[in-house]
């Protein structure tokens, strides 16, 4: 919907500037009421870091949330550097299985990325304190065709397969380590590795394949009395 526009670099200084000159461009305008009113919109002529570039300009319009589908898996990455120089979002990566998983799947770490963003998109919008320290809810979702092929669990089998945890809650603590057992975590002595747990009295330690690290749940009798992380 732009073609052979103009616009003028004037007053623009670094390269998260670069959007205001993209919102200038004949046309623009245009194509953001058409999607606003849930029209297909195609722009053209956008190809390299300027698709980038464009992604960050409809960022600026504040959309619930901005998917981004790549042609390749291997283009994920490099689209998230170059969006990451012309906009200050929350990115988040919905990766693509390189390979179907066999047995312990808490311990890939596609599983884990691929479960944090869709735990972020299932409670987007939405705040509540829990013992998931790394729960962010994301502006721009980049992915991949393959991605998007691969299987993902329904919406209530997530909400079905979660537990929110947050100081003050009342905590079983037998109930819940069984709880974590059957979700395929590992008791263990002491937490080393992504789906592990210990309980050392009223100190559990917790390492969730989503999390970028592991969380200290403290309990004063069976109220949860503080949530940090921790460094291993």
């Amino acid at each position: 919907m732009m073609t052979n526009a103009q616009t003028s670099t004037s007053g623009l200084t670094t390269l998260r500037d670069l959007s205001r000159g993209v919102q200038h461009l004949a046309g623009f305008d245009r194509a953001i009421s058409a999607l606003r009113d849930k029209q297909l919109v195609t722009f053209d002529g956008a190809w390299g870091s300027a698709c980038a570039l464009l992604a960050a300009t409809l960022l600026k319009q504040n959309p619930p949330v901005l998917v981004v589908v790549c042609p390749h898996p291997r283009e994920i990455d490099r689209f998230v550097d170059d969006l990451s120089l012309f906009v200050d979002a929350e990115i988040s990566v919905l990766p693509a299985w390189d390979s179907l998983v066999g047995g312990d799947e808490l311990l890939d770490e596609t599983y884990g990325d691929r479960l944090r963003t869709l735990k972020q998109l299932l409670h987007l919008g939405a705040s509540q304190e829990s013992a998931a320290p790394d729960r962010q809810v994301p502006q721009a979702v980049v992915t991949s065709i393959q991605s998007l092929l691969n299987p993902v669990p329904r919406r209530e089998e997530l909400l079905d397969n979660s537990r929110s945890i947050a100081v003050g809650d009342s905590l079983d603590l037998e109930e819940w380590l069984s709880w974590l057992v059957r979700q395929g975590f590992h008791a263990t002595s002491a937490v080393n590795l992504v789906g592990e747990f210990s309980s050392r009295g009223g100190i559990i330690d917790l390492y969730a394949p989503d999390w970028d690290g592991p969380v200290r749940i403290e309990l004063f009798g069976d109220e949860v009395e503080s949530i940090r992380r921790f460094d291993l």
